[in-house]
């Protein structure tokens, strides 16, 4: 595949203080074409041990370990202020992936620079059963719905993610969501990229899978909701200035 120079990659990955599941996403930015970055943001510096793990990825590419207030919303932000490539890539340090995804992501991004890109979502086999179906119904949700949710991988070019103002610190919760309703208010296309991200289903582990399905079920209509209705209104106003 023919890729154009300006099809570079910064990948942001907002970490919590004791994370560790980075280290085996190394693995699988070792694929990223020539030329991209890599981001990590946590609130403190790597340890000797957690530099040496960054070695490999070194060779090949640019690694920036920064430290900054913790929050993801502010780190990633804050990683994407840092960044030098034309397009921002952010993963969840547990998302686990194949070649290929890349190679899908790059070939979207070609095709639609001036989209917001996104994966299908699967659950890792770490967590309830019945957690697969929660990825299906997250793709339900992002491809019928057009409402994907960060942990299927964000891409999108710093023009955009700054002209949408970047993801809001004021949120409690789900800065992602937010960008995502700030795109469909601003007529930003909305892309599947085509290829699957997996991601750690510890948390329906941790604190029960029908209680962490409500939890994010409620939470998500409740703040799309203002979202929704400013949509609609933007929808009326427009078939009325035909």
């Amino acid at each position: 595949m023919q890729l154009s120079s300006a099809t570079t990659l910064s990948v942001i990955v907002p970490l919590g203080a004791h994370d560790q599941s980075w280290r085996s996403l190394c693995s699988s930015l070792l694929f990223l074409p020539e030329g991209s970055e890599v981001l990590f943001v946590r609130p403190h510096p790597p340890c000797m041990d957690e530099d040496g793990s960054l070695a490999l990825l070194k060779k090949k590419y640019r690694v920036q370990w920064i430290v900054g207030e913790a929050g993801r919303a502010q780190q990633m932000n804050l990683g994407a202020r840092y960044a030098r490539q034309r397009f921002l890539w952010f993963l969840h340090a547990d998302s686990v992936f194949l070649p290929a995804a890349i190679s899908c992501l790059l070939q979207s991004l070609e095709k639609a620079p001036a989209a917001l890109h996104f994966f299908d979502l699967a659950y890792l086999p770490d967590g309830p059963v019945l957690s697969t179906l929660n990825g299906k119904m997250a793709n339900v949700r992002s491809r019928a719905l057009g409402i994907p949710f960060g942990d299927q991988g964000f891409c999108l070019s710093q023009d955009i993610f700054w002209q949408l103002g970047a993801y809001d610190p004021s949120c409690p919760y789900g800065e992602d969501h937010v960008l995502i309703w700030k795109a469909r208010l601003s007529g930003i296309p909305l892309r599947p990229v085509g290829a699957v991200l997996r991601t750690s289903a510890r948390k329906y582990k941790k604190h029960g899978w029908l209680k962490t399905s409500a939890d994010h079920f409620f939470k998500t209509w409740k703040q799309a909701l203002p979202f929704f209705i400013a949509e609609q209104k933007q929808k009326l106003e427009r078939y009325f200035e035909r």
